[in-house]
């Protein structure tokens, strides 16, 4: 055979050798799969972990199934966590199937749609329901307190603010941080970290004079939380009420009143607050937080909705002046 025809049947297959490259580089740039355990991937353990009829044996086998693939893949998972939740859209298949059976009357059935999580719901689900995995990525979950998505430093709020004991000192470290929304979720953390962080009550209270409003709101409703004193966080969610924005009210307002009768001193503010209030939204914020503190006083500003179990409106409309 000449060296022509050799090297014009060679060039015939380069076309398959570079589109088999291509292959290999697509492959290899692809972002790994989940996890497995026992064969199983991480989402299967994950949906049969809230299964309530799975025998005792079964239920500890499928928590140390998570524990173990979020143990050992925990850089994977935090990569996941700080991912953007992708937009929900239907696969192809779904939607062509769907797309033929809609063209005619006789057949009304649709392929539904199914829900699958996310990467980053994924990893959520692990970190926040499995302390035992969270509490071994500490340090980076205190530092995505200060990261730029805000989806991601709420997130992690969360999960610190379930781990328990073994978050404490790292939090506490938090509350000097020089971002004022790291301070502030650092101390929101505490709070949700119930009894575990009832040392720290020192520490919030210190955060009470702090430069940031929304710190001292939140270290004021950590305390509240906590166990404090009325007399020591509730003059503080009150004058928040009445220098910060409008968010900062609703969310001053909502947890005012979930300390109910705890938060009884808060009172007369917000019934002269109501008294004149002009902004709708502001005026349903003050009349919820009244109403689970002291309903009668509410009723004052509400006179349509029931007080008691027995109560009923009034005939007539009262006169609004």
């Amino acid at each position: 055979m000449s060296e022509a025809r050799r090297s014009a049947r060679l060039l015939r297959f380069v076309p398959f050798v570079v589109v088999a490259g291509l292959l290999l580089v697509a492959v290899a740039r692809l972002p790994p799969g989940e996890p497995r355990y026992g064969g199983k991937p991480l989402q299967y353990w994950l949906v049969r972990s809230r299964n309530e009829r799975l025998p005792a044996a079964e239920q500890a086998k499928t928590r140390a199934a998570v524990i173990c693939i979020g143990t050992n893949k925990l850089a994977l998972l935090l990569q996941w966590f700080r991912e953007e939740e992708p937009p929900y859209s239907d696969p192809a298949y779904r939607k062509v199937i769907n797309g033929l059976l809609s063209r005619q009357r006789f057949i009304r059935f649709r392929l539904e749609a199914t829900y699958r999580p996310s990467r980053p719901s994924l990893a959520f689900w692990v970190f926040n329901e499995y302390s035992e995995v969270a509490e071994t990525a500490i340090p980076q979950f205190i530092t995505m307190l200060a990261d730029k998505d805000d989806h991601t430093k709420e997130k992690s709020c969360m999960v610190l603010g379930n781990i328990g004991k073994p978050a404490i000192p790292a939090l506490l470290a938090a509350l000097s941080h020089t971002n004022d929304i790291a301070r502030a979720l650092a101390t929101y953390a505490l709070g949700e970290n119930g009894t575990n962080a009832a040392l720290a009550c020192s520490n919030l209270e210190a955060m009470l004079n702090d430069k940031a409003i929304c710190v001292r709101l939140n270290a004021a409703v950590a305390l509240g939380k906590l166990g404090e004193k009325p007399e020591i966080f509730v003059p503080v969610i009150l004058r928040c009420t009445h220098e910060g924005d409008q968010d900062t009210r609703w969310f001053a307002l909502d947890s005012l009143g979930k300390f109910k009768d705890r938060a009884q001193s808060a009172v007369p503010d917000l019934t002269n607050s109501l008294a004149v209030v002009t902004n709708l939204i502001d005026r349903s914020s003050l009349l919820n937080a009244l109403r689970e503190i002291d309903p009668k006083q509410a009723a004052r500003f509400d006179p349509f909705r029931s007080v008691g179990p027995s109560a009923s409106p009034p005939e007539e409309s009262p006169d609004p002046h």
